[in-house]
């Protein structure tokens, strides 16, 4: 289905609707990565206030995890766009290759 509407829009829109889509993909990527990080690390801050409040064993290890999330937030978020763009990639790759997996030669 969506190959199907990736065609389409190929078709049917010119060449510079096509690139503000392909930006708008990118952009769209990179600000879902960063909202749902900021999410957990967000949710994290509220049972880290919560375990303090109770006095629970809990706060050091939740501490530790907001600490490691904020610490790595640029790498986690290259890490999961790069895996998001090499998998959009493959399949733009397959659909310029016709839709013909790549042929192997065996010695």
């Amino acid at each position: 289905m969506m190959t199907d509407m990736i065609h389409r829009i190929k078709s049917d829109l010119s060449r510079s609707e096509i690139i503000l889509l392909q930006f708008a993909v990118n952009r769209s990527m990179q600000e879902t990565t960063r909202n749902t990080l900021d999410n957990m690390i967000g949710t994290l801050c509220t049972k880290l206030s919560e375990s303090r409040g109770r006095s629970s064993g809990k706060a050091l290890s939740i501490q530790d995890q907001i600490f490691w999330l904020s610490k790595h937030y640029n790498v986690i978020v290259y890490s999961v766009n790069r895996q998001f763009f090499k998998m959009l990639g493959l399949v733009e790759k397959k659909k310029t290759a016709g839709g013909q997996a790549p042929v192997s030669r065996r010695s």
